[in-house]
């Protein structure tokens, strides 16, 4: 038995009907073991509520909007389209150079560097035979072997890949197209 929480994307003139009967359809093919005919209450279309900067912020709104109760929401958020202009091209390469940097200091083994016949852990006090780690976490404890210097240099390569991240976004709205969406949060039991 689990607690499913799924958003979906609409465009602003869907009918409402229509997404209304094809949820409850997917709700009741994912529950049919237990009896369920669809969703637990019909869709509350916000659409008296103002559009939202993005789907984040419709996230965090639908969140607080929530009733708690199996509650099912849609509101409506700004989505950019995306122009293949030279200058977001720039800004999709530097992500990549980004997160391979990141994911080449993330991914390093630490200890298959040390010429010392032993690595010990900062956390438990174990010592390990420095062939044997195959991984940054101690196997007893699960703490990080890293240094302190490693991890922010690793720390240092994530925060650079997020902000060409959020340079990639404003950019998109910025100079995108806006055209608003419905974003439909559904509540279900299985």
């Amino acid at each position: 038995m689990a607690h499913n929480i799924e958003y979906y994307t609409y465009e602003e003139n869907i009918k409402r009907d229509w997404v209304q009967q094809k949820l409850d359809h997917y709700v009741a093919q994912a529950d049919w073991q237990e009896g369920c005919k669809g969703l637990y209450r019909p869709i509350r279309w916000l659409d008296n509520v103002f559009v939202y900067e993005d789907r984040e912020a419709a996230e965090k709104a639908i969140s607080s909007l929530d009733r708690g109760n199996y509650d099912q929401l849609a509101v409506r958020y700004y989505e950019y389209q995306k122009n293949d202009s030279k200058a977001r091209q720039a800004l999709c390469e530097k992500i990549k150079t980004t997160r391979a940097a990141y994911d080449d200091k993330q991914m390093t083994i630490w200890a298959a560097g040390l010429k010392a016949e032993y690595v010990g852990c900062r956390n438990c006090g174990s010592k390990l035979k420095r062939e044997y780690v195959k991984q940054n976490h101690c196997p007893v404890c699960r703490a990080d072997l890293r240094p302190e210097s490693m991890l922010a240099t690793i720390a240092k390569a994530k925060e650079r890949w997020a902000v060409s991240m959020k340079a990639l976004a404003d950019y998109d709205k910025a100079h995108g197209k806006k055209k608003v969406m419905w974003l439909v949060k559904i509540e279900y039991h299985t």
